[in-house]
């Protein structure tokens, strides 16, 4: 297999992952806000969110007939999961290409949003980049930034994209938020917060509004700037949802 396909392959199983992450009932390990952080905070710093790279179409890769694929067992299987990648990843693709022209920068509104929203609150806000991975927990470290605030805020967009639902296309955007004290070694508040379709009960979700969707793929593609417009109002439902649980 080329290495390309190799890629592909573990791209798409990537997300795959992440959306049976999302909607598995038991995958959300909520760390509920420390009550004394919550009370006194007044200072935290903000690691900037990481760009997407890909905006994904959810749930319209799936192939007509595609169970009759399932029945000659696993070579049929492997068929059917070749042609579902494939139009995945020329969704993605296209997707994708129609929203750059427009500058979506989804990191950096989910990032500018939450700062907003905390200094609403009367809380100091700093951003900062973010740092280096620690190669062995595969986390931020935080051991040469200077931090003099009460805490980390670590926000990390873990979907962006459109879902096919109940025939029409939404947008979709998850974000998951932790908070950890002043030297980065301690959680005090872990969750994942939904802007789309209701997926289950433990994800905190915000409504997509009915006027951001589209009715098929042609509209979707052919609209970029509406579309990212869409996605970018996720990014400030998905941030006021979680400083509310923060400070609220």
């Amino acid at each position: 297999m080329k290495t390309s396909t190799k890629l592909n392959w573990q791209r798409h199983i990537s997300i795959a992952l992440c959306f049976v992450l999302l909607t598995s009932c038991a995958s959300v390990p909520k760390v509920s806000m420390d009550a004394e952080l919550k009370r006194s905070l007044k200072s935290v710093v903000i690691v900037e969110p990481i760009e997407p790279t890909q905006y994904i179409v959810y749930g319209a890769s799936d192939v007509p007939a595609g169970f009759m694929l399932y029945a000659f067992g696993a070579i049929g299987g492997l068929v059917l999961g070749s042609v579902m990648a494939a139009r995945a990843e020329a969704q993605a693709k296209e997707l994708t290409e129609s929203l750059t022209p427009h500058s979506p920068k989804l990191g950096a509104a989910f990032g500018l949003a939450l700062k907003e929203e905390f200094e609403k609150r009367g809380v100091q806000v700093r951003m900062i980049p973010a740092p280096a991975l620690d190669p062995t927990t595969k986390k931020f470290n935080y051991q040469n930034v200077n931090i003099t605030e009460q805490a980390i805020i670590e926000p990390i967009l873990t979907m962006t994209g459109y879902r096919l639902n109940s025939g029409v296309l939404k947008p979709m955007i998850a974000g998951r938020v932790r908070v950890l004290d002043e030297q980065g070694s301690k959680e005090k508040y872990f969750d994942i917060f939904l802007y789309g379709d209701k997926l289950n009960d433990q994800l905190v979700t915000t409504p997509a509004e009915s006027i951001d969707q589209f009715p098929d793929l042609t509209k979707l593609y052919a609209n970029g700037e509406a579309a990212t417009l869409a996605l970018r109002k996720g990014t400030t439902a998905i941030a006021r949802s979680a400083v509310s649980a923060i400070k609220d």
